[in-house]
């Protein structure tokens, strides 16, 4: 088919099927994913073996735990909005090429102090492929399996941190903590070549640049099989689009009281989430059950976080975002609120804290992606970036109040049910969201006319 005159490219892309094309768009930004949630997981179950060959003191690796995580935060909220100036595809591949050459120089660290500033270093890299990778998959995704597609990317993320687990479990006895860091820095600058020949820049964004109208046709002519343009043909995206510091944007056109209630979201549900997966064994210990037995109740809790990403992802599409999460959260403050009622009944404790994943977890996933669909492109990278990176520090108090409630001897059931009253707190937010929804900005037709 040959167009003479315009092509609404958010329209044409809507409108496709699936195909190839995003599929390996799927699987690339999933690969990158893996050996994010590798690379970030990887130093908590390296923990004894680096404090064994440092020679340091276990609670010393507190604060590169800590480091990481900062790292995260900060390499969120910087390259979210770079990727919206530069471009997705230039900001995956160096994050990966970064934080692969940083995971590497993490396997010849020899002291605590070094240990620390590259776990901040690969955090920025960490931080900066994960909103990137969901910008991208949003704008090529269907409107109608955008959550499905987006959600499914992200289980590459648990995937990752589930290899790493595996893979210390194999090699750590015979080759040590250092070759399972050389294998999370060698296979990322692997996949990077991968990367640059295949990876495709958002056409949404290279409308919205400016980019030649050769450069936008190659990579259409791959997201559709069959389109023909000609030097007739101009590009067309029409929505809201503004010059400035974008991530002022974000509190502008009608945006500001959402973006606020979108970050308590993040960081009440990330805040609630960590807890559980720092504290639960410890907690379901205290109730007389064997440590090597409380483990399987984090074990339970990522298999209900990989079900329940993709479960919702898919809810989401047919129901809608502020319909299905609400109910999810609300649902999942119930659960979290219950574990504290078990006792030392272990099938039942294993049974719940499938649930709480899968409402938390999963619940945490269908959050990363809301932020793609509720910013337009021009600042779509940097509202997930913020997002994630504000949400980050949920984590870091996670770890404070946990300490605190058990330093003042409160109940099990009392813990328990802080913990549910923060993922009800991310349920009252997604729902005044979506109450809270801007008013349609009038959109404007940003063209590439033919022949630029």
């Amino acid at each position: 088919m040959a167009f003479t005159e315009s092509i609404d490219v958010p329209a044409l892309l809507d409108h496709e099927r699936i195909g190839s094309f995003r599929i390996e768009l799927l699987v690339l930004c999933f690969m990158v994913l893996v050996m994010d949630g590798y690379d970030v997981l990887v130093i908590g179950n390296l923990g004894p073996s680096l404090a064994q060959s440092l020679r340091i003191a276990r609670p010393a690796l507190g604060p590169v735990f800590s480091a990481g995580i900062f790292g995260l935060a900060l390499g969120a909220l910087f390259f979210g909005p770079l990727a919206d100036w530069l471009g997705r595809r230039r900001m995956i591949i160096a994050s990966t090429v970064f934080f692969g050459i940083c995971t590497l120089l993490t396997a010849r660290a020899t002291s605590v102090h070094s240990l620390l500033v590259l776990r901040f270093a690969t955090g920025l890299g960490l931080g900066g492929a994960f909103p990137n990778a969901i910008a991208l998959m949003s704008e090529f995704a269907p409107q109608r399996v955008r959550y499905t597609l987006v959600t499914l990317m992200q289980a590459g993320f648990a995937a990752g941190g589930l290899l790493s687990g595996v893979i210390v479990s194999w090699l750590i006895d015979a080759y040590g903590w250092r070759t399972v860091l050389y294998i999370g820095g060698v296979v990322p600058l692997l996949l990077a070549p991968l990367l640059v020949a295949r990876l495709p820049e958002s056409i949404r964004f290279l409308v919205i640049k400016g980019a030649r109208a050769e450069t936008i046709g190659a990579v259409l002519s791959r997201a559709v099989p069959g389109i023909q343009v000609t030097s007739d043909t101009a590009f067309v995206v029409r929505e809201e689009n503004r010059r400035g510091v974008p991530m002022l944007h974000l509190f502008r056109e009608g945006r500001a009281v959402g973006t606020a209630l979108l970050w308590l979201a993040a960081m009440a549900n990330i805040l609630a989430l960590t807890f559980l997966l720092f504290w639960l064994p410890t907690l379901i210990n205290s109730t007389g059950i064997a440590l090597r037995l409380a483990v399987w109740s984090t074990v339970a809790y990522q298999v209900g976080s990989i079900v329940g990403a993709v479960l919702l992802g898919r809810l989401v599409d047919l129901r809608g975002t502020y319909r299905v999460l609400p109910i999810n959260f609300v649902v999942g403050a119930v659960i979290v609120s219950l574990l504290g009622l078990t006792g030392s009944s272990l099938p039942l404790i294993v049974a719940l804290s499938l649930g709480v994943g899968f409402c938390t977890g999963g619940g945490q996933v269908g959050l990363n992606a809301l932020p793609g669909t509720y910013y337009p492109t021009y600042i779509r990278s940097t509202g997930v970036g913020w997002a994630l990176g504000v949400g980050r520090f949920g984590a870091v108090i996670s770890g404070l109040l946990g300490t605190l409630l058990l330093s003042w001897r409160w109940s099990l059931p009392m813990i328990f049910i802080v913990d549910g009253f923060f993922v009800l707190c991310a349920a009252a937010a997604v729902f005044l969201m979506g109450l809270s929804l801007p008013r349609p900005t009038p959109a404007v037709p940003v063209a590439v006319p033919p022949g630029n």
